[in-house]
């Protein structure tokens, strides 16, 4: 009787350790971190690596604006008590247009989520972005570059956009970006209707060039997603020709870039890839 009392306390000894061990683990907190850009009506509100400490083990998209509303001093968000940004730094949805269909949007590793902040969990290193739009309205594109025929000083500019057939089923289509402004080491261009510029000769030197882009609606909002504000392409001489090409980089921006008919991976500064 004896024995099997010692073996019972002994077993109950183990659960216990065990039960401590794994409720000191559940109660671990893990750092995730996340690529977070907010993009507001006329200017970049935030860019770069934002960490969210929990005990979670996953991360909503909620929870992370929750965490940056909390802890980065210049940005102040509402309505995330009810799962929908309705304004950041004073940026309200539905006051920038007459019809009210203008607001604040996310993007998650360049892919629209077909579900809210709330619902949406994310995976460590994801780029999010958040951007005020009008979208439903005036149409929004997501420009992607394509520099393979930097060789004759033409950067191509294309989004990759979800429209509807007559049976209502998706079809991803590549549109080119037309009569958008580009902004290349502070010279202005503006895109044709195959979505193309033609860089002048000092653009399209040795080394590395700042980009950015805009268009505008006639309510002022972008009807273009912006680039981040650190973006720039990187141009390097080939040594077969001696020709200037540009062989990879876009800074600040995480879409697959064809630059001289190479695919490469676009990279962020402070990250490696």
């Amino acid at each position: 009787m004896k024995k099997f009392l010692a073996l019972g306390l002994a077993v109950l000894l183990i659960v216990s350790v065990l039960a401590v061990s794994v409720s000191a683990e559940e109660g671990e907190e893990n750092d995730h971190t996340y690529y977070v850009r907010i993009e507001g009506v006329s200017a970049n509100l935030y860019n770069g690596m934002f960490t969210v400490n929990t005990e979670a083990e996953k991360v909503t998209a909620k929870d992370l604006f929750v965490a940056m509303d909390s802890q980065v001093e210049e940005l102040t968000f509402t309505g995330l008590n009810d799962g929908y940004i309705s304004s950041v730094n004073g940026e309200t949805a539905g006051t920038k247009t007459d019809k009210g269909w203008d607001g604040w949007m996310f993007r998650v590793n360049g892919e629209a989520p077909d579900v809210g902040i709330a619902d949406f969990a994310l995976e460590d290193y994801d780029e999010v972005v958040l951007y005020y739009s009008d979208e439903f309205n005036t149409g929004m594109q997501f420009p992607q570059i394509d520099g393979s025929m930097l060789t004759f000083g033409v950067l191509h500019f294309y989004s990759l956009d979800t429209e509807y057939d007559e049976q209502s089923n998706p079809v991803v289509k590549n549109n080119p970006v037309q009569d958008m402004t580009v902004i290349v080491d502070g010279v202005e261009y503006k895109t044709s209707e195959a979505g193309n510029i033609t860089l002048n000769a000092a653009q399209r030197t040795t080394g590395s060039h700042t980009i950015q882009v805009s268009r505008k609606a006639d309510n002022g909002l972008e009807t273009v997603l912006r680039f981040a504000p650190d973006t720039e392409f990187f141009v390097e001489d080939n040594p077969h020709t001696g020709d200037s090409v540009a062989v990879y980089v876009v800074l600040g921006v995480l879409s697959l870039l064809t630059l001289a008919g190479t695919a490469v991976v676009a990279r962020k500064k402070g990250m490696s890839l």
